[in-house]
């Protein structure tokens, strides 16, 4: 049997921690099922896949005639995916098939020099909103923004959460959100803002309208991952979050384990026919240079799937984050305080955290430009980036450097 590992690490550093909680977990995992149907395209209905024997198990939403089916006959009104005569790279359309990254040329990278002052955001840590007031006066206004957190599931628990969560999609079979692990509901925190004391703080994107679907970790209970979609999950979750009008989708994870072709095809290719829509992934936290490895979703290579990166607040790379060429931007997310789904306040730390900085960024950007296409959307983000970094190395962190959202914002209202 083969393991579908999407693997990350919540690794909190103990200083600074003002009296709250830390919450330290180890890499995760999804254990599922092994993939057993095949995916199709076809133009048969649900009855005629029946009539040939066929289990329906899932019907695309964002790919038309695309299903998943068990038990099919051969048939040749059924076309395997790996036999359909089509790149995954042409699938853009005329606006959005660019590669922004070749198109940018980022500033090399030098050692820093003892002297050098780099003068820190206005949106690291806390700070987050309160450089918003610097790019105008009075007050901005932000059109909402659908999000969609594909993770371990979205805990209500606390009224910001509540607040911006409008759909919570279940693709597994553990129905006890009391039981869920906390990383989706941290998560959620960061864009709606952390609750204490009754009062929010730290409110990255006041106007992020978030969706929740829940795939299957280790950690959850083991006799509820036996669910059909096994494999699936991911494909599923990543179809629906683009047929429920997403426009950011937050996968806070990593996985490297061999899958099989079909399934990294469809996944892919999901991805890849969203034109309008921008995928965040989490560059993993293993203190390694990817480059050079197979690590998903950044192997997929995208120009509409940003890998981020994490740094601290010195500005330094986190110790725990993946790093190299294969990861575009790298934003705050060492020590964020964020509500877990029983609601109380913990530290957390790790890339996972950084992308829904990220996404909060994106989310303001899209709330004041509503109209800008996906090339205008990363281009201003990759180009406003910070290159330089306060730890001295000749090699870089990342490709384009750190999120400068002031800058990023900026761009949005001038244009």
């Amino acid at each position: 049997m083969r393991f579908y590992k999407l693997i990350w690490l919540i690794l909190a550093i103990p200083w600074g921690c003002g009296g709250l909680d830390i919450l330290d977990a180890p890499e995760r995992s999804l254990e599922v099922r092994r993939y057993e149907g095949t995916i199709y395209r076809t133009a048969l209905t649900d009855d005629e896949i029946a009539n040939q024997g066929g289990i329906l198990v899932y019907r695309f939403r964002s790919i038309p005639n695309m299903v998943y089916v068990k038990k099919q006959k051969k048939s040749d009104q059924l076309v395997p995916i790996l036999q359909i005569d089509e790149t995954p790279d042409s699938q853009f359309g005329n606006e959005n098939n660019f590669n922004v990254r070749e198109s940018i040329v980022s500033p090399s990278i030098l050692p820093l020099q003892s002297q050098d002052v780099i003068n820190l955001s206005p949106f690291e840590e806390s700070g987050f909103l309160r450089g918003i007031s610097k790019i105008k006066a009075g007050n901005l206004q932000f059109l909402p923004v659908k999000i969609a957190i594909i993770d371990s599931g979205i805990v209500p628990s606390t009224p910001s959460i509540a607040d911006a969560l409008k759909k919570m999609t279940n693709l597994t079979h553990d129905f006890e959100q009391k039981k869920w692990q906390s990383h989706a509901t941290a998560i959620s925190s960061v864009y709606s803002g952390a609750y204490l004391n009754g009062k929010k703080i730290n409110i990255y994107a006041p106007n992020a309208e978030l969706q929740g679907y829940k795939i299957s970790f280790s950690g959850d209970d083991p006799t509820l991952l036996r669910r059909d979609l096994g494999m699936m999950q991911l494909a599923v979750a990543l179809d629906n979050a683009v047929a429920d009008g997403a426009r950011v989708v937050n996968l806070s994870f990593s996985y490297q384990e061999e899958i099989p072709d079909e399934i990294a095809r469809i996944e892919k290719l999901i991805m890849q026919r969203a034109s309008g829509v921008v995928f965040l992934a989490a560059a993993g936290n293993s203190n390694e240079k990817i480059d050079n490895k197979n690590i998903y979703p950044a192997a997929y290579n995208l120009p509409n799937l940003v890998i981020v990166g994490n740094h601290d607040r010195h500005l330094a790379k986190a110790h725990s984050s993946n790093y190299g060429q294969s990861v575009d931007i790298s934003a705050p997310g060492v020590n964020l305080p964020l509500n877990t789904a029983s609601g109380e306040l913990s530290y957390f730390t790790g890339t996972s955290f950084s992308v829904p900085v990220v996404g909060s960024a994106l989310a303001l950007y899209w709330g004041l430009k509503p109209q800008a296409g996906i090339k205008t959307v990363l281009k201003d983000l990759f180009e406003t980036s910070t290159p330089k970094y306060s730890e001295v190395s000749l090699e870089r962190f990342t490709r384009f450097g750190r999120l400068n959202t002031l800058d990023f914002l900026e761009r949005a209202i001038a244009q």
